[in-house]
């Protein structure tokens, strides 16, 4: 089983602003893999389904961005999910927007989603999907992240998201031509 976490914030004030990122990858991957409806548990909606051969299991915290660390350990602990079938997905202010990098066992690269998470699981040894919001100009980080996109950047965003996500599904599908 694979665990798959966007990292975001819950209410419709942060659906699309750049630290929501991680919510709408999961939604992408979502509705391209006809996964059922989410349902929402104590803190978090979730979505189990097949990519391949793969159980797939998809996550949006609901508990703000800087506590996501939480749901995901609660999650690791219930399904008993190996830390190397975790993938967190998740904005990085690091990356041009348009681009997209994945790395595993990284630390946080002062995105404190990614902290929270290192902290509960006590472990880096996760999968990490980070898809670039850096802004063209300096601006202040706070009210970047937490603005809402203008039409020609949701179009950049959702080509490099469609980008990601097919990314993810060829690493899962060739873990699983792996394991057979």
């Amino acid at each position: 089983m694979i665990l798959i976490v966007g990292l975001g914030n819950p209410g419709i004030k942060y659906r699309k602003t750049p630290h929501n990122i991680g919510f709408l990858a999961i939604d992408f991957l979502h509705r391209k893999n006809h996964f059922p409806r989410f349902q929402k548990k104590r803190n978090y909606l979730v979505s189990q389904g097949q990519i391949g051969d793969r159980e797939v299991v998809l996550v949006k915290p609901l508990t703000y961005m800087n506590l996501s660390g939480s749901v995901v350990a609660q999650l690791v602990k219930e399904l008993s999910i190996p830390f190397e079938q975790i993938w967190i997905i998740h904005d990085d202010i690091n990356l041009p927007t348009g681009q997209f990098k994945s790395s595993f066992g990284a630390g946080a690269g002062g995105h404190k989603g990614v902290k929270s998470v290192i902290d509960f699981l006590k472990t880096k040894e996760f999968h990490r999907l980070r898809i670039g919001i850096s802004p063209e100009q300096k601006v202040d980080l706070k009210e970047f992240v937490l603005r809402r996109y203008g039409r020609t950047e949701q179009i950049c965003l959702d080509k490099t998201i469609k980008q990601a996500i097919q990314f993810i599904e060829g690493e899962i599908n060739k873990k699983t031509s792996l394991d057979n």
